[in-house]
């Protein structure tokens, strides 16, 4: 990921839009800035209005998929106890 931000800074330009390197799988990707701040205010205002699933998958894959497991491995251990 930080080879990739080292590139988006050497092929900015002045007119470049203002980016986020994050990692999608296991690909790092450019993603805009303002889009980025604007998802995160969809997860504040679903989580304040109690829209819990919706949170979960507006973070993304990997928030949603550790949820799932998490929630299995309550199951289990609901009964074991």
């Amino acid at each position: 990921m930080g080879a990739e931000a080292v590139m988006a800074l050497m092929e900015a330009t002045p007119e470049t839009e203002a980016c986020v390197v994050s990692l999608d799988g296991n690909q790092a990707v450019r993603l805009p800035l303002m889009e980025c701040v604007e998802r995160t205010k969809s997860v504040a205002k679903a989580m304040a209005d109690k829209q819990w699933e919706q949170a979960v998958q507006l973070r993304g894959r990997s928030v949603n998929t550790e949820f799932s497991v998490k929630k299995k491995r309550k199951k289990m251990f609901v009964y074991v106890i």
